[in-house]
């Protein structure tokens, strides 16, 4: 028998897929185009200071990357194959776990790999224009990689784990969220309230203490080159380690099936409208007047892990909130707790766009949504219902990340003097950011909620349209600050200039969620029929057939 035979044909079939070659030139394409747009916007900076920004710049972007990257490639492609009961099929054969997990490994990350592969040149032009050393290239490719082997192996870990693509999306993204963010917030926890540092173990697996320790400021320094290494050895063994995991637990997902879903929480699927969270029925005047509204409703929920990952965050950013107010170490403090309402943002918008895709998508994958088609129910009332249960439920998150907002709006207008804020330049500039958050935040939410429901009906996978909704909503605003950071750089900006500048920041990002907004509802309009047909998307697909191309 051939040597990880399902890696063999993996590799052969990518090498006649078009979308290969696709992957790899939009990748070099759109980052070739940040470059140019970020270069032609930097013309006033000194060549070494822009050479250096430009490097950050995209090194953030391929990180950001590499980071999401098991969140929707490997996440739910083990357990996929547990909910369709095809992966007793494939033990059926001479194939062992490590040919099962290497297989779907190679399946679903060759793009994502020659993607990463397709940004490496234009990252190194930033050497050309002096101020980015060799060695720092090649130490920011190094921590590129192991990052993007660590996000896919922590997804493929989880999806043992899990059964639901809800759970295994969510807990790879609770995991990297751990990694890169909670764990570094504990050690400036010690170093903030404790005023010393009893170790450096919680920076180490953090993807973004390798990327910043790559940088010959920080690499040049008496500790840097041993704890860049440190760091970068650590993500490599824990990728190691959640291989090795998943290939010891997917067998005994199989042979101990009962005992071991019980103790992952994946037991038999649930009766439609079975709640999961023991949450109490909605009100029968919601049956009454809408039923899809009812079952939405029920059906709704981060689930236990996104509501772990959401408390966690609200929690960092309550303590260091506090901290900004009354420790000595006010000013980080304070940064920390800035840094952390911004992950809580972000993360509360992925987590929406998940629920916002997964009732239709999984109605149209069981074959529920053709039922539905066939009732009384009307498509509109369809809408109505799926739209009306988002708002419902999440609104408490909205009006907590809004009290949040408004908490540090507070203190930065309040307290300006105790966090080194000029009062009547840089404290304006910060309520307005704050304030224009909470807009962006309502915004995001509506347009997250509408262009999900357009994308469950067309993306043949519910990772896909996740994916899909968070693409056409998140990105394009950050890319547009970019921009803003470079001019911001530049002589003879005032804050003034700066807040104008933010402000139409905030009008663009609410422009645009309003005109993807209006795509998705006319799209809508022409009928769920119609745009499955023009998607090319089956309503459901036969259980236990294991596609070319799929394993």
């Amino acid at each position: 028998m051939t040597f990880l035979p399902i890696v063999e044909r993996e590799l052969r079939v990518a090498a006649r897929r078009p979308d290969t070659y696709r992957t790899r030139f939009l990748a070099a394409l759109i980052v070739a185009l940040v470059w140019m747009v970020l270069l032609g916007t930097g013309r006033s900076v000194p060549k070494a200071q822009l050479s250096q920004m430009l490097f950050l710049a995209m090194g953030a972007l391929a990180l950001g990357f590499a980071m999401l990257a098991g969140v929707f490639l490997t996440a739910d492609c083990l357990s996929e194959e547990k909910r369709e009961e095809t992966l007793g099929l494939l033990f059926l054969t001479d194939l062992r776990s490590y040919d099962v997990v290497l297989g779907k490994l190679a399946a679903t990350s060759l793009r994502s790999v020659y993607g990463l592969l397709a940004i490496f040149p234009v990252l190194a032009l930033p050497i050309l224009l002096g101020g980015v050393t060799e060695g720092a290239y090649w130490r920011m490719v190094l921590v590129l990689l192991v990052a993007l082997f660590l996000s896919l192996s922590l997804g493929m870990f989880v999806s043992a784990l899990s059964c639901q693509a809800r759970e295994a999306m969510a807990g790879t993204f609770l995991g990297m969220v751990f990694l890169a963010g909670i764990a570094p917030a504990a050690h400036w926890l010690q170093i903030i309230a404790f005023h010393r540092v009893w170790t450096n173990l919680l920076l180490l697996p953090s993807p973004g203490f390798a990327f910043i320790s790559a940088l010959d400021s920080h690499y040049a320094s008496a500790a840097g080159q041993r704890l860049f290494w440190n760091s970068v050895q650590t993500m490599g063994w824990l990728g190691v380690g959640f291989l090795a995991l998943a290939t010891w637990l997917l067998p005994r997902g199989l042979q101990g099936k009962n005992r071991f879903h019980a103790a992952v929480g994946c037991g038999e699927p649930s009766p439609p409208g079975y709640d999961s969270r023991g949450a109490t029925s909605p009100k029968p005047r919601a049956l009454n007047t809408n039923p899809f509204l009812w079952l939405a409703s029920r059906r709704l929920g981060f689930g236990k892990r996104g509501r772990t990952l959401l408390q966690a965050l609200f929690g960092i950013w309550l303590c260091f909130f506090i901290l900004s107010i009354v420790a000595k170490n006010h000013v980080q403090a304070f940064i920390v707790a800035l840094f952390a309402a911004f992950g809580l943002h972000q993360v509360f918008k992925c987590l929406v766009a998940m629920e916002a895709t997964r009732q239709l998508s999984e109605d149209r994958q069981s074959g529920a949504l053709e039922l539905l088609l066939v009732s009384p129910l009307t498509e509109a009332e369809i809408l109505d219902g799926q739209s009306r249960a988002l708002r419902r439920h999440f609104a408490g998150w909205v009006w907590l990340l809004a009290l949040v907002n408004l908490g540090l709006a507070a203190a930065a207008a309040l307290c300006a003097e105790r966090l080194q804020i000029r009062p009547r330049g840089d404290a304006v500039v910060f309520v307005e950011l704050f304030l224009g958050g909470m807009l962006a935040l309502a915004a995001d939410f509506r347009a997250l909620s509408t262009v999900g429901i357009w994308l469950a009906l067309r993306a043949d996978r519910h990772h896909r349209a996740v994916l899909g909704a968070l693409g056409r909503i998140l990105p394009a605003p950050w890319v547009a600050l970019l921009p803003v950071i470079f001019l911001s750089m530049g002589p003879g900006l005032t804050m003034d200039r700066l807040g104008l500048m933010l402000a139409f920041w905030f009008l663009l990002g609410i422009a645009l969620d309003a005109v993807m907004a209006s795509i998705a509802r006319r799209q809508l309009k022409r009928g769920f029929r119609a745009v499955l047909a023009a998607s090319g998307v089956t309503s459901a697909r036969p259980p236990g057939v294991l596609r070319p191309g799929r394993y």
